[in-house]
């Protein structure tokens, strides 16, 4: 089979978010963060037959990168057959149980109906990426006001070590807001590990944990994220 250029490089920023993958037939792969915090799910253009399993996935990547022209990935029991014109790799497959999250099937139930809505842009996205690079700002707290309809995005250093005091930049975000409560939740930034693009947000408080959903523009591609109450 031919494997796109999207897919390889939302295989890619899969490799953040857990360093190993198993695919199960179909035409989805799903991931989740080794601790648990993040799940990925990926609809793509290929059909894959067979299950399989790497262990280390940017490895397994980098063999793309030294082939050149029409490639072909032939799945077998246990190895992966890449290969194009001239080279052949056989890059060997991984115990499904060696994979974090293997077996990953189920997604976070979305109460839509009463989720809070909002949109984050990919000039949104750069923004809140730089300022927390250029001033290690760790902590993203989302913000939402039921009368005003608003949403804001705060960026801020992290309560615990922070020797030089506290910086943060805030960030009104969203022009067709769909607010349905008031709350401050918050988030690590390391576990905002998406791939380039805007992104339709949804934020769910009606379970025991607080469920974020983060659906790319081209809809194939979503993350769910657990959040938690600013106080926790």
């Amino acid at each position: 089979m031919k494997i796109s250029t999207e897919t390889l490089n939302i295989l890619k920023n899969m490799s953040d978010i857990n360093p190993s993958l198993s695919v199960t037939p179909g035409n989805s792969i799903r991931s989740i963060s080794t601790d648990g915090s993040t799940m990925v799910n990926f609809i793509t253009e290929e059909s894959w037959d067979k299950h399989f399993s790497v262990y280390d996935l940017n490895m397994f990547l980098k063999v793309f990168n030294i082939l050149e022209g029409e490639i072909d990935l032939e799945i077998r029991d246990r190895v992966l057959v890449i290969s194009d014109e001239n080279i052949t790799c056989n890059y060997g497959q991984c115990d499904p149980k060696m994979v974090n999250g293997n077996g990953v099937t189920d997604l976070p139930d979305i109460n839509y109906e009463t989720s809070t809505e909002f949109t984050l842009t990919q000039e949104d996205l750069f923004k809140i990426d730089k300022a927390s690079r250029e001033l290690r700002l760790s902590r993203l707290i989302i913000n939402s006001n039921k009368d005003s309809n608003i949403i804001n995005i705060k960026l801020c250093t992290s309560s615990q070590g922070n020797t030089g005091g506290e910086h943060s930049f805030v960030f009104n975000v969203g022009k067709d807001n769909t607010v349905r409560d008031d709350f401050e939740v918050k988030l690590n930034i390391k576990q905002l590990k998406l791939y380039p693009g805007s992104y339709n947000v949804k934020i769910d408080k009606t379970s025991k944990l607080i469920i974020s959903e983060w659906t790319h523009n081209t809809g194939d591609l979503r993350y769910y994220i657990a959040l938690k109450n600013k106080g926790e």
